[in-house]
């Protein structure tokens, strides 16, 4: 009875702190479950998490920049006038948004092309893609 007791007040310890991080502007936005730390939970700002996504976007959209130079590599020129013709890497013909509201532009030279968002600039993690 004690041992229930003990957990039920530590679940509600753990939820009474997650709600006062989120209303400090904090996120919390999930956790890993790893074989030697059991929980491992990862908590960030809401500016932090609107980066991470802005960047996951941004990885994504460049994943779908390279296979559409594969595919088409006489149309890279329009690719990099008008992203919209990367529509059709995605489900339901809808492309990123930003989470605080940037545009993304495909941004380059023959050195090569990198997607940006106007507000984060370009994602550090992501190579430039050469033209085949």
């Amino acid at each position: 009875m004690n041992r229930k007791f003990a957990t039920a007040v530590a679940v509600v310890f753990m939820l009474s702190a997650a709600i006062y991080l989120f209303k400090c502007n904090f996120v919390v936005i999930g956790y890993q479950h790893l074989k030697t730390d059991p929980v491992r939970w990862s908590i960030l700002t809401k500016k932090q998490y609107k980066t991470k996504c802005c960047m996951g976007n941004m990885v994504t959209m460049t994943s779908a920049l390279e296979e559409h130079f594969w595919e088409a590599p006489e149309e890279y020129r329009r690719a990099v006038s008008d992203i919209t013709v990367l529509t059709d890497y995605w489900p339901g013909k809808r492309m990123p948004v930003c989470p605080e509201g940037g545009v993304y532009t495909v941004k380059g030279d023959n050195s090569g092309y990198a997607v940006r968002c106007s507000i984060h600039g370009e994602n550090p993690v992501c190579a430039k893609i050469k033209i085949p």
